[in-house]
């Protein structure tokens, strides 16, 4: 079973969830409202915070956001991104996710209605976390790995602020065609 969440970070609400639905790449999946009682109520034409941080610099992330017309204010934050013994796969992706949105909302806690917004996304195949490649060679390993399987491509999305946390979570089932390692090798070096 998949679960499709997506966010507007522009109400600052979750506009829609659901599940038991397969998501394949590049094709929409349209889901029912997600419940909105967990954020900052919203006055009536305006917004129930006065800066959102981004937690993260990602600049796909900062990017999805500005292509929404905002402009967070951005945390470097650091978490360590390592899978404690025997937790499970999306239990890690959640509180490395959360921890993230947590080390942020301490950098701005002072700041009047701060909204800060972190996100973690992770390939899982067989309950293995796989992180970011090292290199190009890790890289060529993973994809072989990947090939002619399925695996789960899982984000997790954390709005916290003083007065509360909400999250959201995005599982999607992804299969690779048996890859020949031509194709590996020629993504191995369009990498360095």
């Amino acid at each position: 079973t998949t679960e499709i969440y997506t966010l507007s970070l522009h109400d600052a609400l979750p506009i829609s969830s659901g599940s038991g639905t397969k998501c394949r790449p590049y094709r929409k999946a349209i889901v029912p409202r997600a419940r909105t009682d967990k954020l900052p109520a919203v006055a009536a034409g305006g917004y129930a915070w006065s800066m959102l941080y981004l937690a993260s610099q990602s600049p796909r992330r900062r990017a999805l956001l500005e292509q929404l017309g905002l402009a967070p204010g951005l945390l470097d934050v650091d978490v360590p991104e390592h899978r404690q013994p025997g937790e499970p796969a999306l239990d890690y992706v959640n509180r490395v996710a959360r921890e993230k949105a947590g080390a942020g909302l301490l950098e701005v806690v002072g700041a009047p209605g701060a909204l800060v917004l972190a996100a973690d996304t992770e390939v899982i195949l067989d309950d293995e976390v796989f992180g970011k490649p090292l290199d190009a060679a890790e890289a060529a390993g993973m994809l072989r790995r990947l090939s002619g399987r399925t695996h789960t491509v899982c984000t997790v999305v954390w709005l916290v602020h003083a007065g509360g946390e909400a999250s959201v979570r995005s599982l999607s089932d992804v299969s690779f065609a048996p890859l020949p390692d031509i194709a590996i090798e020629a993504d191995r070096k369009s990498v360095v």
